[in-house]
């Protein structure tokens, strides 16, 4: 309810996020119903990627526009698409151990909608974050983070009535929204509440696995 309020690219996650759920709980009973609302939500998170890219605004701070066909007017790139590109470029100045911990991302200069000239200095996706500041070291420790949450998650269906085991496919699919997909549109490394998150999957994980063994 809090983030219907807002603007925000984070909606996508939430739209997939639900959609995912219902799926979850209505694929079995009913299935056609089930499918819309993943398909729904799948599309409505690829739509907000989108809108996190480009924007209709031709702002003077833009390296260059982009015509799309079909489109009669062309669009510039968003602020993040502009940060993104940098924090890129700055990954590749730095491949292996990146610029280090702290350091500033990117220097990009962006007028928003209103006039105001920002500089930009942070990287706006978790994994630009990471690789500009830790390089490829960095990022295998994130993607093999994200593998074991996988792991953890999967397989994607709610286990009857295993308290557990519900909380751990629900925490997982909310871990990897708020880690993964979140993470496009947001430097959220250093979020607290996503390490709490893990922290809660992985206890679900070993109180559902005592339960099996002990069964």
């Amino acid at each position: 309810m809090a983030a219907a309020s807002t603007i925000s690219p984070g909606l996508g996650g939430i739209a997939l996020a639900g959609g995912l759920w219902i799926w979850l709980v209505l694929r079995d009973s009913r299935g056609s119903i089930a499918r819309l609302f993943l398909a729904s939500g799948i599309v409505a998170a690829l739509l907000f990627v989108a809108a996190m890219a480009v924007t209709p605004i031709l702002h003077p701070t833009a390296p260059f526009l982009i015509h799309v066909p079909g489109l009669e007017a062309p669009l510039a790139p968003a602020g993040r698409l502009m940060i993104w590109i940098d924090a890129a470029n700055n990954f590749l100045e730095e491949p292996l151990l990146g610029r280090g911990i702290g350091s500033d991302a990117v220097m990009v200069r962006y007028q928003d909608p209103s006039g105001n000239l920002q500089r930009l200095t942070d990287a706006h996706n978790m994994f630009l974050s990471i690789a500009v500041q830790c390089g490829v070291v960095g990022l295998a420790a994130l993607f093999g983070l994200i593998g074991h949450i996988v792991r953890r998650t999967v397989p994607l269906r709610l286990p009857g009535n295993n308290n557990a085991g519900v909380l751990r496919v629900a925490i997982g699919l909310g871990l990897l929204n708020g880690l993964v997909y979140q993470g496009l549109g947001g430097s959220f490394e250093d979020a607290r509440h996503l390490w709490f998150a893990v922290g809660l999957l992985f206890a679900c994980d070993s109180i559902e696995r005592s339960a099996a063994r002990a069964s």
